[in-house]
């Protein structure tokens, strides 16, 4: 997924079928979010188990996302017609019946590959992408699509955007949070290698980092120099990359591939009730085969 927290939204023009049922053939993504903050919402595919789960769990709470005048877009490789018949479903019959929110029509994937989120030229990934009312990028998170987003999640990080009188928490305040956790994740069977992206170790922010007598960092974990790209380690592997601007979050299995991925703008600290919840759902899906949605429809 590419990185682009505080860049630009990319814009773009798609088919579309509007809440109130029209299809829309020239929807503009700024237009709509004109003024607003945004939700772009990547779905594999309709007709999907978990993307139904997540549709519904969005339809859910439509109305808390306009309480903090935000709006949704969902985005599959499906057509119209296709989102059509699956609004035309009801949930009891594995459907999404009718929706408060667009439902893009990706057919070409353009848009897809244009916010990097597409699967070996096949579908979109699940992915998260808030904006802000200036086209700001300010929250990224692409996942897995066995395993449910949490949508609740979403609506924090916008109360969180919104609420300009809450401090950002310092890089090493996040990392000595992440040791906190760590024997729950090591429990798990997770490896954790942390490293600063943009700063080098001697940078004041990390001096306050406990050390041992001779000086070194003394973490559970290691805590490496600063590095562009995700952080690779033997076996199952959560990856922190902490910075001065934002910070990511990664799960990584043992031959490397992302799994998960989150970025954000420093104001919005990491959910580390959600990170156990994704390695403990992770493992879980890999050990059994099962799909594992964050939320069950009803």
């Amino acid at each position: 997924m590419k990185y682009l927290i505080q860049e630009d939204c990319p814009d773009f023009i798609a088919p579309t079928l509007m809440p109130d049922g029209s299809l829309n053939k020239a929807f503009q993504l700024s237009d709509y979010f004109a003024g607003c903050y945004g939700v772009i919402f990547f779905f594999p595919l309709d007709f999907n188990y978990i993307s139904q789960t997540e549709l519904l769990s969005l339809q859910k709470r439509i109305g808390e996302f306009e309480r903090l005048n935000t709006k949704v877009v969902a985005i599959s490789g499906d057509s119209p017609l296709a989102h059509r018949a699956w609004q035309n479903m009801p949930p009891a019959q594995d459907g999404i019946g009718r929706v408060g929110f667009p439902l893009v029509a990706d057919m070409t994937r353009a848009v897809a590959k244009m916010f990097d989120v597409l699967v070996a030229e096949a579908m979109p990934e699940a992915a998260t992408i808030i904006v802000d009312p200036e086209n700001k990028v300010i929250f990224q998170l692409r996942h897995d699509s066995a395993v449910g987003r949490n949508i609740d999640r979403t609506l924090e990080a916008i109360t969180v955007f919104q609420d300009s009188s809450k401090e950002p928490t310092a890089p090493i305040e996040q990392i000595m949070l992440v040791e906190q956790i760590a024997p729950k994740l090591y429990d798990l069977g997770y490896k954790i290698v942390a490293q600063s992206v943009d700063t080098p170790l001697t940078h004041p922010q990390w001096k306050r980092l406990p050390r041992d007598s001779q000086g070194k960092i003394k973490l559970s974990f290691p805590f490496l120099a600063c590095e562009q790209n995700w952080p690779k380690h033997d076996g199952m592997t959560i990856a922190v990359r902490e910075g001065l601007a934002f910070h990511s979050t990664g799960l990584l299995m043992p031959d490397g591939q992302l799994l998960f991925e989150h970025h954000s703008d420093r104001q919005v600290t990491r959910d580390f009730t959600e990170l156990l919840r994704l390695a403990d759902t992770v493992k879980h899906h890999f050990a059994t085969g099962e799909v594992v949605p964050w939320e069950k429809p009803g």
